[in-house]
């Protein structure tokens, strides 16, 4: 490797001694910030069309469908709520009737 480096640096003489300039195309700053710029306009194209399709299939469903269809998953969501609150409870009956009782520890020995 530093064979390597010193031909690249001996090429780099020769290139100005023959009158050559290396200069470099773009600045390192000046292509990140047209980089990120680039992206960031992709990212928000993206953002767009992605709403708008959206749009486009909500469009395609009939209010009826989506009032009952709201309807239902509001009460999947409260069964599921009642179920996992009675369980919590369940649970929480169960510790206190698992924990030992205060008078057995005051017994004397």
């Amino acid at each position: 490797m530093v064979v390597g480096n010193e031909l690249k640096a001996q090429s780099r003489k020769t290139k100005r001694e023959k009158g050559h300039k290396i200069v470099p195309s773009v600045k390192p700053e000046e292509e990140t910030v047209e980089v990120e710029r680039v992206f960031d306009e992709f990212v928000e194209h993206e953002k767009k069309a992605i709403t708008e399709a959206a749009k486009a299939v909500e469009s395609l469903i009939p209010e009826g469908f989506k009032k009952h269809g709201e309807a239902a998953l509001h009460e999947m969501v409260e069964g599921y709520r009642r179920l996992f609150n009675t369980a919590i409870d369940e649970i929480a009956a169960a510790f206190d009737r698992a924990k030992p009782d205060d008078k057995d520890d005051e017994k004397p020995v």
